[in-house]
């Protein structure tokens, strides 16, 4: 079989897959350049080609015209590598609702990571952009789709219900994996170091860690806050936690190299998230064999199992967030065993090889099930 990936967001995600995917098929990704650097570093183009994987990357569009070429040069590519299936990453760009129209029948399989906007910032930008609509026709055209969660399945059903057949549930699989993920190892009578990583706004619920690390450190834990990313909810507990002492802000892009440091010297992940979906950061603290504390909310706990990889608690609940960080740090034989439980999964259950197999199956009965013309 022949596939070809267009991924123009989440570039290690996407290489992860495709590397898997070339044990069973023959793969060509297509990615943005700016993003694969961003998330793999500078040598992603080698990183990349030594798996097997035959790569095209893209400039990200600065003008219409730009568009237009990106456009012009997927359908070039779908020609020249005529591939039985083509797996998008949902993401609203122009280029890739511009080249779907020149591709007659071929079959497509869609990942929908987020089958419906996060609350807050997100759900208000994606009412009013064009992404709403580029979202609506990569749906319609799809033949079949992926999601990382039976909870997320069921609310695509409800948004698409033309999919709910047809959709595929298949686990994210973990992150790191590129650079060698050490897994972390915490260190009685140390600072226990506690990591908020990602996109910073109100869903995320910092407001939840904020407290919580607040709390255990006026208890006389040794503890530490790490707050890493950019976002717009930041800024009003900037002063708070510059204030408690125990928190390490860096409030910039972080990049391939740093997202390493960060994870390697992390001992717990905390996503007290009030809504989502599902985590790329959880998907991070897999690779790293890191046990994460976070809420039950979307399909978070198909992830995170509780007492085994980590803890679940009810969201914006603070007590039962504090309670749950300290039952894993006072016993260095529970975050021992989490961690082991953590790697175990990362290496079976949720490995990229048997992520890569499921999608296998997905990519053949989508193929199978679609009436096709010649491309």
């Amino acid at each position: 079989m022949k596939v070809m990936l267009w991924a123009l967001h989440f570039a290690e995600y996407a290489s992860l897959l495709a590397s898997a995917l070339r044990k069973h098929a023959d793969v060509l990704l297509v990615v943005y350049a700016d993003n694969a650097a961003n998330e793999l570093g500078p040598d992603f183009r080698s990183r990349i080609s030594d798996t097997g994987v035959a790569l095209e990357v893209l400039q990200r569009p600065r003008t219409p015209i730009d568009v237009l070429r990106n456009g012009t040069a997927l359908v070039r590519l779908v020609r020249r590598f005529r591939p039985d299936i083509l797996h998008i990453q949902e993401d609203g760009r122009d280029e890739l609702v511009l080249a779907l129209s020149g591709l007659g029948r071929l079959p497509v399989a869609l990942t929908v990571h987020d089958p419906t906007p996060h609350s807050g910032r997100d759900a208000q930008r994606y009412r009013f952009s064009r992404g709403r609509l580029y979202h609506m026709i990569l749906r319609h055209r799809a033949n079949s789709a992926i999601t990382h969660g039976q909870a997320l399945s069921q609310a695509l059903a409800q948004v698409v219900p033309r999919l709910s057949s047809k959709t595929y549930v298949i686990p994210h699989g973990p992150l790191g994996l590129l650079h060698g993920a050490p897994p972390s190892r915490h260190q009685p009578g140390t600072p226990a170091r506690l990591l908020f990583f990602g996109r910073i706004h109100a869903y995320k619920g910092l407001r939840y860690f904020v407290e919580a690390v607040r709390t255990l450190y006026e208890q006389g834990m040794q503890v530490i806050g790490i707050v890493a990313g950019r976002g717009s909810d930041l800024d009003q507990y900037r002063d708070e936690m510059l204030a408690a002492g125990c928190f390490e802000i860096r409030d910039r892009y972080i990049d391939a190299g740093e997202v390493v440091e960060l994870f390697r010297q992390s001992d717990l992940v905390v996503l007290p998230y009030t809504d989502a979906t599902q985590s790329g950061v959880a998907a991070m603290a897999l690779g790293y064999g890191i046990p994460v504390i976070a809420t039950a909310v979307g399909s978070i706990p198909e992830f995170v199992r509780h007492d085994f990889n980590g803890r679940l608690v009810p969201r914006k609940d603070v007590t039962a967030l504090v309670q749950a960080i300290q039952q894993v740090l006072d016993k260095p034989g529970e975050y021992e065993r989490l961690s082991h439980n953590a790697i175990d999964l990362r290496d079976g259950e949720l490995s990229w090889r048997h992520i890569a197999e499921l999608t296998m199956i997905c990519y053949l009965r989508t193929c199978s099930s679609t009436p096709r013309k010649k491309h």
